[in-house]
């Protein structure tokens, strides 16, 4: 039998393989483009790469709230946030292996390119809403286009690159190498939300033998006009005006910032904003200035937070010296998910919210929201648990915050039949366009209703020290952490002027 040698093998050129194959030249630059970006893609195996990517930048999102919130748990949203992922990572998917030749150039229909283009997507998705939200202004600003066009320009960059790689080329049709790395991305989501405790401020606590209690109490997004002192009326703050009438009224007192976490923030360190750091939604207050929490236990005074706003919670810092921390609706960190921010986003040019609603729904299938509740219901939980925690006969005197929540965005005074839906009030904080006058002065007329709810809450914390018989051995403080505009400079609610 004989024996060929690779010399004596016939070699066929490119010219004579055209002249026999009518289909050869096409085959040979599709085997030249394929060389560059890999084979013809199979579409489970886009699809499963697709939802690896997407989980392994979910991982990367979840890490990122975990840092934010210093370690605290958050197993219960990194499952959901997993499930969002993998579910979107399905949807993108199934769109590129089905609709690639149409979206994409023969060239780039690929598997290597459409591997590097879910990981790419993804990446530009959570870091650019990353992007947005802790660095750049406004959204139509110049610097926010400017900075987003380059973001983007990166992204098609980081595509093109991927997909060029040998290791993308090489593993990018294998449904093995796919499914590892969502296993990998999963163990990472584990791994990241089982999160840890962070530890108690507070020095060596002294004596506090007859010294006054204190409470200071502050009522979300309260006008100063609303009140009896600036109305000369007190049919919406009676508590409140009995209170100032036998004390002292501060009437040039300013709110250090229009959103609750900084202005609480400087009330509790009495620092400017810049100083103590706590000014975004993610931003934890620091562990170096010394809270007044930490003042009153280091100097022998039992110490309390009763908190209705989710922003004033442990996980943002303000349970530095705090011996019993009460909230009446906690945070779920929802809001500092990169996706979600971006689908809450979308919301806003969807008709009927149904993203939004959509969220909500899955945060309670998950454990993350209990039964809705109004500010005001919320507020209410707050003097029986300050009741229960003070006792029949405190040893010690105490010092206690407490936030509460009634006059915030929506309205829901109790009692009242609530005609301005609650979705279309809070639909108000991103419009600059006006109300008819008669939806304008309904709107005034629920906050009002729900700044005397907030008034009987204060007259309510008040009887609870006079049953303990201290409420004359007592400093009270009553503020807000900043106002309420009702179109006055073309914006509603606050925060953003």
């Amino acid at each position: 039998m004989p024996v060929w040698s690779a010399r004596r093998t016939p070699v066929v050129s490119s010219l004579e393989r055209s002249a026999r194959c009518p289909h050869a030249r096409v085959m040979d630059q599709r085997t030249k483009a394929g060389a560059v970006t890999g084979g013809r893609p199979s579409a489970l195996t886009v699809i499963l790469w697709s939802v690896a990517a997407a989980l392994a930048w979910g991982a990367a999102d979840i890490a990122q709230v975990v840092v934010a919130v210093g370690g605290r748990q958050v197993l219960r949203l990194a499952a959901m946030t997993a499930s969002l992922y993998a579910v979107l990572g399905f949807l993108s998917g199934l769109l590129l292996a089905t609709g690639h030749r149409r979206l994409l150039p023969t060239k780039l229909s690929t598997s290597a390119s459409l591997v590097g283009l879910a990981l790419a997507g993804w990446g530009v998705m959570v870091v650019g809403t990353f992007v947005n939200v802790v660095y750049l202004p406004a959204i139509g600003s110049p610097v926010a286009i400017g900075g987003n066009a380059l973001i983007a320009a990166l992204g098609l960059g980081l595509w093109l690159l991927i997909a060029r790689t040998r290791l993308v080329r090489g593993l990018a049709d294998s449904r093995w190498a796919a499914l590892v790395l969502a296993a990998v991305a999963i163990v990472v989501y584990g791994v990241v939300a089982r999160g840890w405790s962070v530890g108690e401020g507070g020095g060596e606590v002294g004596q506090a033998a007859d010294k006054p209690s204190v409470f200071v109490v502050a009522i979300d997004t309260l006008r100063y006009d609303r009140t009896g002192l600036a109305r000369g009326d007190a049919s919406l703050t009676p508590n409140l005006d009995r209170l100032a009438a036998r004390g002292t009224a501060f009437e040039r007192a300013y709110a250090q910032a229009s959103w609750t976490k900084p202005s609480v923030a400087s009330l509790f360190t009495s620092l400017y904003p810049v100083a103590h750091g706590a000014n975004l939604r993610r931003d934890r207050l620091a562990s170096e200035p010394t809270t007044i929490a930490e003042l009153f236990k280091g100097n022998g005074y039992r110490t309390a937070v009763f908190s209705s706003n989710p922003w004033i919670a442990p996980a943002f810092g303000f349970d530095r010296g705090v011996e019993f921390f009460y909230q009446s609706e906690r945070e779920n960190f929802g809001r500092l998910v990169m996706l979600l921010r971006t689908m809450r986003a979308a919301d806003r040019v969807l008709p009927g919210n149904v993203l939004n609603d959509g969220i909500r729904d899955l945060e309670t299938l998950y454990g993350l929201r209990g039964k809705r509740a109004t500010n005001c219901e919320r507020d209410l939980t707050i003097v029986d648990s300050f009741r229960d925690w003070l006792g029949a006969a405190p040893e010690r005197p105490s010092f206690a915050y407490f936030h509460l929540m009634s006059p915030h965005i929506p309205y829901e005074p109790p009692g009242v039949e609530i005609v301005f839906a609650r979705s279309d009030q809070v639909a108000l904080l991103q419009k600059t366009t006006p109300l008819p006058q008669d939806r304008h002065e309904l709107l005034v007329s629920l906050y009002d209703g729900t700044v005397r709810y907030a008034d009987d809450i204060l007259g309510g914390l008040l009887e609870v020290l006079r049953e303990r018989d201290i409420f004359d051995r007592s400093i009270v403080v009553v503020t807000g952490d900043h106002g309420e505009e009702f179109y006055e400079h073309g914006r509603w609610g606050h925060g953003k002027s």
